[in-house]
């Protein structure tokens, strides 16, 4: 014969789940720079994309990792570059 599972058993182990859940997803380790997508790196900037429709916020939280100031209408060519096309692109600006 089978015993019925108490209300307090089944919330004690639905509890336990729960935490065990929190955890999992604190400790799993995370890979984040896969997710940054970057075209190009200079000394003076980081060139992202320029996907507009890329959600800035990750390379926003990379340029801030990197000591950088993000910016949303960078220019993708080098510092030593004579011509470069007129086109907005996420990069990360060091001063």
């Amino acid at each position: 014969m089978i015993t019925p599972i108490g209300k307090g058993k089944v919330l004690i182990v639905g509890a336990v789940i729960v935490v065990l859940v929190l955890v999992v997803s604190v400790y799993m380790p995370r890979n984040n720079k896969k997710d940054v997508p970057v075209l190009a790196e200079y000394e003076d900037h980081v060139v992202y994309t320029a996907d507009l429709s890329f959600d800035k916020n990750v390379l926003i939280e990379d340029c801030s990792m990197r000591g950088g100031e993000f910016n949303s209408c960078g220019t993708p060519c080098g510092p030593d570059e004579n011509i470069c096309t007129a086109v907005c692109v996420y990069t990360c600006d060091f001063k």
